[in-house]
């Protein structure tokens, strides 16, 4: 099957799975490093989505979100998403320390501007805790309209909700978006931590990232952590966070709603 083929094939079961609700999320812990913290359980997580084909094959976002922006599906999908994830984030009674849940955001999604005001009220409708909740935006969807992206910003953050700004380091003008975009964290591009151990050049852009970060009293994620040696050079760069299979392989979020007691989601 040739390429073209291929996206004909993504492209109807894109169609198909969102009529039939034909998605699932998984989650990926976005754990602290800090040394003190790195031994507790994860309280935060990154949703991902796989689309389920009609044989059973499973698609990864890589091979159908392409397809999704291409045929401007994305604001659906996102949709599809937000009340998905929501839906299971309402199981949990309130709690003064919450597990945190981000929902990564595509440029065609913020470029919609009837989408804040479904997820404001998805938000009341499910009565979910706005703190519960992280989107992250790369820094290149950003630019494209910066003023609706703050005005979704804005409005999120006073509610509680928390904002990254994902793939840092990849664009021409990163630092700049940071004197405009009122966000909390900075996650560092995946390149950067699974080149950590082999390239200095690397390691100097996650420290200059961090420094700088931190300065702004911004809080960094280094995505892409797959390699066990890498996590202690993290550690003493002063990273916050880290993401990836050396800490955490994906996990079905029904598995990991399942993994927390009673007393702090609902039966």
């Amino acid at each position: 099957m040739d390429q073209g083929d291929r996206n004909t094939e993504v492209f109807r079961g894109l169609n198909r799975a969102l009529r039939n609700n034909g998605f699932q999320l998984l989650a990926q812990p976005i754990h602290a490093l800090n040394k003190n913290k790195f031994a507790q359980p994860y309280r935060y997580y990154e949703l991902l989505v796989q689309m389920l084909g009609k044989d059973g094959e499973v698609f990864s976002s890589d091979e159908f979100v392409p397809v999704a922006e291409y045929f401007e599906m994305m604001p659906e999908l996102d949709r599809w998403v937000v009340r998905e994830a929501f839906k299971h984030i309402a199981l949990f009674k309130p709690t003064d320390n919450p597990p945190l849940f981000a929902i990564n955001l595509s440029g065609q999604t913020l470029d919609d501007e009837g989408f804040c005001d479904f997820v404001l009220e998805e938000l009341k409708r499910t009565g979910i805790d706005a703190r519960m909740i992280c989107f992250e935006i790369t820094e290149s969807v950003a630019v494209n309209d910066v003023s609706l992206a703050s005005h979704f910003i804005s409005s999120l953050k006073a509610l509680g909700s928390r904002f990254t700004l994902d793939q840092f380091g990849t664009g021409v003008s990163s630092y700049g978006y940071l004197t405009f975009l009122d966000v909390d964290c900075l996650k560092i591009a995946d390149i950067y931590a699974q080149d950590l151990m082999s390239d200095s050049i690397a390691r100097n852009i996650v420290e200059s990232v961090t420094q700088v970060g931190h300065s702004m009293k911004l809080e960094i994620i280094a995505n892409g952590v797959d390699d066990e040696n890498a996590i202690a050079l993290l550690q003493k760069m002063g990273v916050d966070y880290g993401q990836g299979d050396a800490i955490s392989k994906p996990m079905l979020l029904e598995d990991v709603f399942a993994s927390y007691t009673g007393e702090e989601a609902l039966s």
